[in-house]
C-alpha cells in the first residue's frame, strides 16, 4: 500500500511538472458569440494559420486569435475594435474587475452592492493565479415566438431557461467545463417550442411532455502539442458559414473521447464517440416506436452504436484544407480496431468483414484576398471508390459551398448552397447504421 501511494504521488508530481505555464486548456462552447467575431476576422484576413472547421476551440486558442487580431489594430474599424476589447476583457487578456457572490483569495467585491449596476463582470465565483483558474456563472434567458400561417390566427409561445456554468484550468494543464440548464414553456402554444431543433431533440420535452433540460461537460489534458479529452459536447466539423456538412449544426451533443496533435500549420484529431442506436427485432430490422414505453424507460433495448473519426487539417496563411474519414458501427461493444487513432478506417472495415458504415470527407477555406472568403465541404457516405461520381445507390453524398464578403460598412454578406443526395434512401445498412444518433 505504501509503495502504491509513493508511485501515485510521483506520477502526480511528474504530471504537474510537465504542464505548460499560463495555459487555458478548457474548450469554449460552440454557442459562444466569439466564434462569429472570429469568422468575421478570418474573412477580413486578420487570422493566419487558423481553423474554424473543427469546433469547439480551446480557450487558449481563442486568446491567441484575439491577440493576433489586436496586432493588426491599425486596420480595424471602430466597431471591430470595440468588439475586440469586449472579448479581450471576457477572456482576461485585458484586466477586468469582477463582482462575485462568493469571495475568493483573488476576488472579494460583493455582487449585491453598488457593483450590481456597474460594468463589472457578474459572477458566482472567480479565482485565478498563475496555475489555476475557476469561473462560475449563473446563466439564463428566454424568448418569445410568434407564428402566423395563411388565414390562421396568430400563435405565440414564451419559454425561459436557467442554470449554471463552471469552467477553468488546474495546474496549467487540466481543463474542465460543465453547463447545466433547465427550461419550460411559460405560456402559449407548447408545439411552437418545437421550432427550436434542440428542443425538438429533447426526449424529456417531446416524449415525457415535461420541461426541457440540457447539459454539456468535459475534462481535458494538454501537454505541448498533445491534447486529450473526454466529455459530452456539441461539436461542429467541416467548413461553412451556415451549414456544417461533416458534423452538422443540428447534431446533438456527443459523448466522446478525443485525442489531438496540434501544431501551427497542421492538426490531427481522433474522435471515438457513442451514439444512440435503433431498436431492432429478432430479424435485425428496426422496430417501429409506437407507444410511450417503446420510446423511453428501462425496457427499451437500444443496441450499442459508435462513431470513429480521423481528421487531418492543414492551415496555410491563406486558408485551410483537410480530409476527414468516419466509421459507424453497432450491435457490438467498442471495437479495439477502431480505437486506434492512426489508421485508415475503410481498410480496417474491410478486414472486419465489411459490416460497418464508412464515410469520407474533405473541406477547404480559401481567402483569395482580404474581405472575401470561400468555404466548402463534401461528404461521401458508405462509399464504393470505383463508382464515385455515378448515381450508384450505395454512395450517399452531401455538400455545401458558400462565400462571405466583408463590406466597408462593417456588415458581412454571405451566401451558401447545400445539398444532400440521393433524396430517397432505402438500404438496410443505412437504416441500421445511419450517420445519426437517436435517428437525429
Amino acid at each position: 500500500m505504501i509503495k502504491f501511494f509513493i508511485i501515485t504521488v510521483a506520477i502526480a508530481m511528474l504530471w504537474l511538472n510537465i504542464c505548460p505555464a499560463d495555459a487555458q486548456v478548457e474548450n469554449v462552447q460552440v454557442a459562444h458569440p466569439v466564434y462569429q467575431y472570429l469568422l468575421h476576422a478570418e474573412t477580413r484576413g486578420f487570422l493566419h494559420h487558423f481553423s474554424l472547421s473543427s469546433l469547439p476551440l480551446q480557450r487558449s486558442e481563442i486568446v491567441n486569435a484575439l491577440r493576433q487580431i489586436r496586432s493588426q489594430q491599425a486596420d480595424l474599424q471602430t466597431s471591430e475594435l470595440s468588439t475586440l476589447e469586449r472579448f479581450e476583457r471576457e477572456f482576461e487578456i485585458l484586466k477586468r474587475t469582477n463582482a462575485v457572490m462568493i469571495y475568493s483569495k483573488t476576488d472579494s467585491s460583493q455582487l449585491f452592492s453598488e457593483r450590481l449596476f456597474s460594468n463589472d463582470e457578474k459572477m458566482l465565483y472567480h479565482y485565478a493565479d498563475t496555475a489555476h483558474t475557476v469561473q462560475a456563472y449563473m446563466i439564463g434567458g428566454g424568448d418569445m415566438l410568434f407564428q402566423k400561417k395563411g388565414d390562421s390566427s396568430m400563435k405565440n409561445m414564451t419559454k425561459a431557461q436557467g442554470g449554471f456554468r463552471v469552467f477553468g484550468t488546474l495546474s496549467n494543464c487540466f481543463g474542465y467545463y460543465i453547463q447545466v440548464t433547465n427550461g419550460t414553456v411559460l405560456s402559449g402554444e407548447r408545439a411552437l417550442a418545437l421550432e427550436d431543433p434542440r428542443i425538438r431533440q429533447n426526449i424529456k420535452f417531446t416524449t415525457l411532455e415535461s420541461d426541457f433540460d440540457f447539459t454539456e461537460s468535459h475534462l481535458q489534458f494538454q501537454k505541448d502539442w498533445f491534447v486529450a479529452s473526454i466529455g459530452r459536447q456539441t461539436q461542429l466539423q467541416g467548413a461553412g458559414f451556415f451549414q456544417r456538412t461533416l458534423l452538422s449544426n443540428l447534431s446533438p451533443p456527443m459523448d466522446a473521447i478525443t485525442l489531438a496533435a496540434k501544431f501551427e500549420s497542421v492538426e490531427y484529431k481522433f474522435i471515438h464517440g457513442s451514439l444512440l442506436g435503433v431498436q431492432l427485432d429478432s430479424n435485425g430490422l428496426p422496430v417501429p416506436t409506437t407507444g410511450f414505453w417503446a420510446e423511453v424507460g428501462a425496457f427499451v433495448q437500444l443496441p450499442p452504436k459508435y462513431i470513429a473519426i480521423h481528421q487531418l487539417t492543414f492551415k496555410p496563411s491563406w486558408g485551410e484544407f483537410g480530409i476527414w474519414e468516419s466509421l459507424i458501427y453497432s450491435n457490438r461493444g467498442a471495437d479495439v480496431a477502431y480505437l486506434n487513432p492512426l489508421s485508415f478506417l475503410k481498410s480496417v472495415e474491410h478486414s472486419l468483414r465489411d459490416r460497418d458504415n464508412s464515410g469520407l470527407g474533405a473541406w477547404a477555406s480559401v481567402r483569395p484576398f482580404k474581405n472575401l472568403q470561400i468555404k466548402g465541404s463534401y461528404f461521401l457516405d458508405d462509399l464504393v471508390f470505383s463508382l464515385i461520381g455515378t448515381d450508384y445507390w450505395s454512395n450517399k453524398a452531401a455538400l455545401n459551398i458558400g462565400a462571405q464578403y466583408s463590406t466597408p460598412f462593417g456588415v458581412d454578406a454571405a451566401l451558401e448552397y447545400a445539398k444532400v443526395y440521393p433524396i430517397h434512401i432505402h438500404t438496410l445498412m443505412f437504416r441500421i447504421q445511419p450517420p445519426t444518433t437517436d435517428c437525429k
